[in-house]
């Protein structure tokens, strides 16, 4: 709620809740989200039917019409795309998960920048 109230304060207004983190697993947590939600009228991205995973992918013309196809093929309905778009640079590299090597995280989401920026 804090969080929310404080978004609020700087101009900015959710439409949606994404717990995409898995938070709402922990016990009691999730019922108390979605009646946050609704209490604010907020669409809950909660559960995940399928990631929508770009194809492996050499330039952002490719990524973005890869995400193009994933898009089409969806079922009619209220979906949120999850990326984490940021530029291939130093501080991209440092920050990642521990199981994957700096230059794929920092490519991969560099990648993501490029095509959430393609007129596709």
């Amino acid at each position: 709620a804090a969080q929310y109230e404080r978004l609020g304060r700087a101009g900015l207004r959710p439409r949606y809740l994404d717990e995409h983190m898995g938070v709402g697993w922990l016990a009691g947590l999730a019922d108390r989200l979605a009646a946050f939600a609704h209490e604010h009228g907020l669409f809950v991205a909660r559960r995940v039917e399928s990631y929508l995973r770009a194809e492996p992918a050499a330039t952002p013309d490719d990524r973005a019409a890869s995400w193009a196809r994933a898009l089409e093929a969806l079922p009619p309905g209220r979906h949120v795309l999850v990326t984490h778009p940021a530029y291939d640079d130093a501080e991209m590299r440092a920050v990642r998960p521990r199981e994957e090597s700096p230059a794929d995280v920092a490519r991969d989401r560099d990648a993501d920048r490029a095509a959430l920026l393609h007129p596709t």
